[in-house]
């Protein structure tokens, strides 16, 4: 099991964050089991560090990871120039595997859920 020290910041409703200092996560197999104050075992310290929830993004489109910060002025414009084009290279089954495998890669290190 994987002990770290650490600090946690929790929003826990639009108007109340709760703020943890030098706690204690549990992590086994990948999966939180404890956050406690106990002092006991070894530990990695990351008290440099702040724990924070994953980041939740609710609208993604998967086939335009590539084209991503892309523009033009108007919003047909931009579908015709950088779009369309985009998303119909993903019906090649490597590249859109490619596009998928780095999509989700980006969204775990940058701690989307």
């Amino acid at each position: 099991m994987l002990r770290i020290k650490t600090n946690l910041l929790n929003p826990l409703s639009p108007v109340y964050t709760e703020w943890r200092k030098n706690v204690f996560i549990s992590i086994e197999n990948g999966i939180i089991k404890d956050i406690s104050a106990d002092t006991e075992g070894e530990y990695e310290d990351k008290t440099d560090l702040i724990c924070l929830p994953g980041f939740i993004d609710v609208h993604v489109h998967l086939s335009q990871y590539y084209m991503r910060g892309s523009h033009s002025p108007n919003l047909l414009q931009w579908l015709n120039t950088y779009t369309f084009k985009e998303e119909l290279k993903s019906q090649d089954g490597k590249y859109a595997r490619k596009v998928a495998e780095d999509f989700f890669d980006d969204l775990i290190r940058k701690g989307t859920t």
